[in-house]
This record gives structure tokens, sequence and C-alpha cells, in this order.
């Protein structure tokens, strides 16, 4: 039987990340223990689980909820086979190759699957899945990341 991950499991999941990187201000741990330097990771993670994410600052003294997408009561540990720990140097070189991938990419309708996977990668919102809204979407986060 899997043990429920508590709050207080979360926050010393929290201290133990601010201990391995000393120089990160804020950290993102879901619902299920796993660690995440960017929001916008630990939300696709938790949307995947149906569960939710609380962010931790650096010296915190309480706890900050985000919304639960669908609440549940009992979450697994890091005990349970279904874990996997977060490994936040792989995040950031994926993120880094995504970041490379979209600058070298050509924004045009025949690269439409990879437009769909780097609009659903960085967690763009879109009105559609039509190509010319996705090049749209892309222009304006490559804007917004060279600035």
């Amino acid at each position: 039987m899997s043990k429920v991950i508590t709050t207080q499991k979360l926050i010393s999941v929290a201290v133990k990340f601010f201990e391995n990187y000393p120089t990160h201000e804020e950290v993102y741990v879901t619902e299920d223990g796993q660690p995440f330097f960017e929001e916008n990771r630990a939300i696709l993670h938790a949307d995947d689980k149906e569960i939710s994410y609380k962010r931790f600052v650096r010296g915190f003294e309480s706890v900050e909820e985000q919304p639960s997408v669908i609440g549940k009561d009992t979450l697994k540990t890091e005990d349970s086979p279904e874990y996997r720990g977060a490994n936040p140097d792989e995040e950031k070189n994926n993120y880094e190759e995504k970041i490379k991938e979209l600058q070298e990419l050509e924004l045009v309708s025949n690269n439409y699957n990879q437009l769909r996977a780097l609009v659903h990668f960085f967690g763009l919102e879109v009105s559609d899945q039509k190509a010319p809204t996705l090049i749209t979407a892309l222009e304006e986060f490559k804007q917004k990341i060279s600035e």
C-alpha cells in the first residue's frame, strides 16, 4: 500500500531542492513530489496526472497552493512504482533543445507536426490547431524569449 503525500512531505521536497540548488529562488512541486524549475513544466506534468502543484519561494514560511485540476486525496510517494524523480538538469537541457529547435525551424505550414509539438511543449494557448494560428503563437513566443 502506498503512502499519502502530505503538505509536510512536499515541504521537505522543496527544502531539499533549495539545498541542492542554492541559486534558485523558487520551485514548483507537484502533488506526486516532483520538483520543477519552471511553473509551465509543473502545470504540464500536473495536468497529465490530473493533480495540482504548490509554489515554494526560498525562505518560505507558508505553502502557496495552486488550484487543483481534479482534487485528489491520496497521492503516490517516491516509494511508489509510479513515482519518477524529476531531474532539473534534464528538464533544463530539454527546454534549451526545444528553444534551439524553435529558432532553427522555418515557421511554415509544411512543418505542421513540429509546430504543433512546440506549441504543446511550451504550453502556448491557441484558439485552434490550424497552422496559421500555431505559426502566430510561435512567432510571438520567439519574440518574447528574444527580449
